[in-house]
């Protein structure tokens, strides 16, 4: 673990602004620099006091995401903003009801659960590929449009028995706009009221509206059914539940759980058309595997893992230090936020060589073995690791089989650049040209 290195400050607002408009001209790319330059434990301050440190040290944040992780909450302005977006729920909840909450919705995601929930991905995977179809006009298709409609209809039919496909333009739509009004939030100094943030806060406000009549309908619908379903679990807590409540955890699990697994798939469908030779040895093991068994495709577990690794969805997270505490030698205080950052710990050249290559074969079992366990945190760490991230790996890797099966992937020189908003987006979508087999 390096030394804590306070970079220096903004240009002449310094003294009032801190670190704070290098951040928000570019806060991947700072921070970024910032780790090349001065190591895995930087200091950085927004505003006059408001403290934050981040940790690039898979040892630092195992101490902070498991050993410790008890003092580290997610009560942060990041979190908040996205509780604006999906509510308080599993995601941004803290201490016992957390607790509870966690508890009610690991059922849902258990090994005997993922086992049923394959054929709905079959399923589904069957409709993307006569999607795929439609949307192939003169040999291109907007992958990431489809990718949201696949993963909304998978995770809707496995939680809610109910499709959530239908809605993908709508939601899309909405989320997306929430995103970018909360992102924006997120990287602002001092909120100030103007004609623009007025604009802002009713179309914000607005698009909420807007998805939760979607999701208040399916709850209604799901009740009058009576059907065994994550709805019926809410209702039937052993606690005490609201209305909000309720809506608030179905909203997180239906959006949440969507966005993480089409912009992985929307990455891994960019990287098929760059890396031509991990393209074709996929392809051979695609084509000459008769099997549905995800484990036999050995190559194309390690290129998902390398996609995870150079795109991780939820690309900067944070925690706050609710006591003092003592990280390597440094003090903490408490209210200091812990910034981490899977894209850069990934990126961290002291655990990855050459980490701006793309290599699968960093995911061989000898060289997993050599890597402290937290190098590699695409679904977070820890007791708060995303609980649906199986189910994530499985619609995943479906998707690109079955896509695979039906279509040969162009290769492609256009350049996708990333869009690290709340999660970390291929700007514009990823357009791919297929060919049918």
């Amino acid at each position: 673990m390096s030394k804590l290195v306070t970079p220096p400050k903004d240009f002449i607002t310094g003294p009032f602004t801190g670190h704070g408009l290098q951040l928000y001209r570019n806060r991947l790319g700072y921070m970024h620099e910032c780790m090349d330059k001065y190591g895995d434990f930087v200091e950085f301050f927004v505003g006059k006091r408001f403290r934050t440190l981040m940790i690039n040290s898979p040892e630092a944040i195992e101490w902070v995401m498991l050993k410790n992780a008890k003092n580290y909450s997610k009560d942060t302005p990041g979190y908040r903003k996205v509780a604006e977006i999906a509510g308080h729920a599993v995601f941004t909840d803290s201490g016992d009801l957390w607790k509870k909450e966690r508890a009610l919705i690991a059922p849902y995601f258990r090994k005997s659960k993922l086992a049923g929930y394959k054929d709905i991905v079959k399923r589904s995977c069957e409709l993307l590929k006569r999607r795929v179809f439609e949307s192939n006009i003169e040999n291109e298709v907007n992958i990431s449009t489809l990718m949201t409609e696949y993963t909304l209809r998978v995770v809707g039919e496995c939680l809610f028995k109910e499709d959530l496909g239908v809605y993908a333009v709508d939601i899309e739509k909405e989320l997306t706009n929430l995103i970018n009004i909360a992102n924006g939030k997120i990287n602002k100094l001092i909120n100030i009221p103007t004609k623009k943030t007025k604009v802002e806060n009713q179309s914000f406000k607005d698009s909420v509206d807007k998805l939760d009549e979607i999701i208040k309908s399916l709850i209604d619908r799901s009740r009058k059914k009576n059907i065994d379903n994550f709805v019926k679990a809410l209702d039937e807590a052993e606690f005490d539940t609201s209305e909000k409540f309720i809506i608030d955890h179905v909203k997180t699990l239906a959006f949440a759980g969507h966005e993480t697994s089409a912009s992985v798939l929307s990455w891994c469908f960019y990287y098929l058309t760059k890396e031509r030779e991990w393209y074709e040895k996929i392809e051979i093991e695609v084509l000459n595997n008769q099997s549905e068994d995800l484990e036999n495709f050995k190559n194309l577990d390690l290129f998902v893992k390398e996609v995870l690794r150079l795109r991780p969805p939820a690309w900067s997270f944070g925690r706050k230090a609710e006591e003092d505490d003592i990280l390597f030698g440094e003090k903490i205080f408490a209210g200091d936020i812990m910034t981490i950052s899977p894209y850069l710990i990934h990126h961290n050249k002291d655990l990855y060589k050459d980490p701006l290559n793309f290599n699968p074969n960093r995911f061989s079992e000898e060289e997993v073995k050599s890597r402290h366990r937290a190098s590699f945190i695409p679904f977070g760490y820890g007791p708060r690791v995303c609980v649906g991230a199986d189910l994530a790996v499985i619609e995943i890797k479906h998707a690109i089989v079955a896509v695979m099966k039906t279509f040969r992937i162009l290769k492609s020189n256009r350049i996708v650049e990333m869009e690290p908003l709340i999660s970390l987006r291929p700007k514009g979508g990823v357009y791919i040209k297929l060919k049918e087999r």
